[in-house]
């Protein structure tokens, strides 16, 4: 699986606004839609998952501050 740099900054900055509970994704995607974050809103449930799953090693792994 393969989660790129943008699709784990664009997840950051929509928790970084907090419109929705990023546990939802239904809600995360629409925003990411709206946001025109293409990254974010082509993954796959299971994708999803895995950023939520392994959020503290991505942002290591990207070297993303989170806000």
């Amino acid at each position: 699986m393969e989660i790129t740099k943008e699709a784990v900054e664009q997840y950051e900055a929509i928790r970084g606004m907090g419109p929705c509970n990023m546990l939802d994704i239904g809600c995360v995607q629409g925003v990411a839609d709206e946001l025109d974050f293409y990254d974010l809103a082509s993954l796959d449930r299971k994708e999803y998952v895995y950023i939520m799953s392994n959020y503290s090693e991505l942002l290591n792994k990207f070297n993303i501050l989170q806000k």
